[in-house]
């Protein structure tokens, strides 16, 4: 850290000190107006205070006239919940600056109410007293979150620096893009996915195409388009590379695959709404194994489809009436396996496919086979991990995307996490709602579609995983054998 920067941090660590000095001289205004509640209370009977010790007292008329009651400053969690964006100082100063404001004008109403009947009722005097004691009770809320933030800068630097928010296993490496429509910027990026050179590829949902990438982030190519024809979509989900090379693009509202090369040229299509072996039904999730076969969550049919390269149906997963070994629940044998699977997943070795099942929180564990071998439904910090996007660890295990507690998760083979880190903000570290999940081997990253935040981070793999992916070969003698197929489509499956 450069001086500059060591004076900017003590300028603020100190002002955020004095702050909190203000704010607790504000507090004894408050304890003040508790204390005149209390007498006003036992002397009329009229008024009451509520809140005790520090918590000042919200005075409240009881009359026909009393209102609903209003959220105080000092228990604003328990009377308004903050939003998700904004900081818990951030919550009380403006529930204090709200609670104030609410009891200046009640004060009047009850107070020109009196008025009209002839007379100034003594607990609206008493209301009046107090408002002003309220006001600086909502400063004091100002203050420590004046306090709050200016540590929170003096900790961590403003939103964008280097200094980043994350996992001491996964540091974070880099991030691209914003929001918008230009090249390398992105409205929802959804998916996400790597090839064996390394190269990054993104769904881009807001505008309909998909991004092509380097390792460092640097724009290379888009295509696509909104629309209805070859090569064009309409909600770009999952994204895959496979054999040939090929990508493999969802379009989750026209419940198609599609097929193209590592130049955006359009191979080929399968799919269609139905119910059928090859057709869909909203489909998110895709990966492609190392033996060529391409896996898709056909999430509103409650299973996952296999696919020879080409687009060839080969077999469901999860569907009912299927078998599965231990340790699956007996409760789980021969019943539906999957209700609305997203995310899904083939470890390196192609023996292992990971299903993320958002309904129940759980992710499967199918071998090639479509044999259930095991179900996961871990939970992280008290918190339930409702996986979407996943992507095979390189020295196994797995990476899950879960967007709804804005973190990213590993787990090893038996389910267990870890390694955790994210929580929800715009910083270096931090997420929005992430989707997806993909490994690179060949730049040692692990790339996340940060959906909301409108960008693809990058977080450095472990050491031992770093070494495990390199180490592992290229492309696998059946995935070689594919390439000639790969660029041939499929016939359209018939309708259902």
């Amino acid at each position: 850290m450069g001086r500059a920067r060591q004076g900017h941090v003590k300028f603020l660590a100190g002002l955020g000190a004095v702050a909190v000095r203000v704010g607790w001289a504000g507090g004894g205004w408050g304890e003040r107006g508790v204390g005149v509640g209390r007498r006003g209370m036992a002397g009329r009977g009229r008024v009451r205070a509520a809140g005790r010790g520090r918590r000042a007292g919200l005075l409240l008329p009881l009359s026909p006239l009393t209102p609903p009651a209003l959220p105080s400053p000092s228990c604003p969690l328990a009377a308004a919940p903050l939003p998700r964006s904004g900081g818990a100082g951030a919550g009380r100063g403006g529930a204090g600056r709200s609670a104030a404001q609410a009891t200046t004008n009640l004060t009047r109403s009850v107070t020109n109410a009196d008025k009209s009947a002839g007379n100034e009722a003594p607990h609206a005097r008493l209301l009046k007293s107090v408002t002003a004691r309220r006001g600086r009770v909502g400063a004091r809320a100002m203050a420590a979150a004046l306090a709050a933030g200016l540590f929170a800068l003096a900790a961590w630097g403003a939103p964008g620096d280097a200094g980043a928010i994350g996992s001491s296993s996964h540091p974070f490496s880099m991030s691209w893009g914003q929001s918008g429509h230009s090249q390398g910027q992105f409205t929802s990026p959804q998916g996400v996915a790597a090839d064996l050179n390394g190269s990054v590829y993104v769904t881009d949902l807001g505008n309909a195409r998909v991004q092509k990438f380097g390792p460092d982030g640097a724009h290379l190519l888009s295509w696509g388009g909104p629309g209805t024809g070859p090569g064009q979509f309409q909600a770009p989900a999952g994204i895959a590379v496979g054999a040939g090379p090929t990508v493999y693009v969802v379009d989750r509202q026209q419940s198609r695959v599609q097929m193209f090369g590592t130049g955006g040229e359009y191979l080929g299509q399968w799919g269609g709404p139905g119910t059928g072996p090859g057709r869909f039904a909203l489909p998110s999730g895709i990966d492609a194994g190392p033996d060529g076969r391409v896996y898709v969550a056909d999430t509103g049919n409650g299973r996952v489809q296999v696919f020879e390269a080409n687009g060839t149906h080969v077999m469901d997963m999860g569907r009912a009436g299927q078998p599965a070994l231990p340790p699956a629940p007996p409760t789980l044998r021969g019943a539906a396996l999957l209700s609305a699977p997203v995310g899904v997943a083939v470890d390196a070795a192609g023996a292992t496919v990971y299903v993320s099942n958002p309904p129940d929180n759980s992710i499967r564990a199918f071998g090639t086979d479509g044999v259930l071998r095991a179900t996961y439904d871990a939970s992280v910090g008290g918190m339930d991990v409702k996986a979407h996007g996943l992507a095979a660890a390189p020295s196994g295990g797995l990476y899950a995307a879960d967007p709804i507690n804005d973190r990213i998760i590993l787990l090893d083979e038996t389910g267990t996490p870890t390694a955790v880190w994210g929580t929800e903000g715009v910083r270096a570290g931090q997420f929005k709602l992430p989707e997806d999940v993909a490994v690179s081997r060949q730049a040692g990253l692990l790339y996340v579609a940060d959906t909301n935040g409108h960008r693809i981070q990058a977080f450095s793999l472990p050491a031992e995983a770093a070494a495990a992916a390199a180490a592992a070969p290229l492309q696998p003698p059946a995935a070689r054998a594919a390439q000639g197929e790969a660029a041939r489509p499929a016939e359209p499956a018939p309708a259902s």
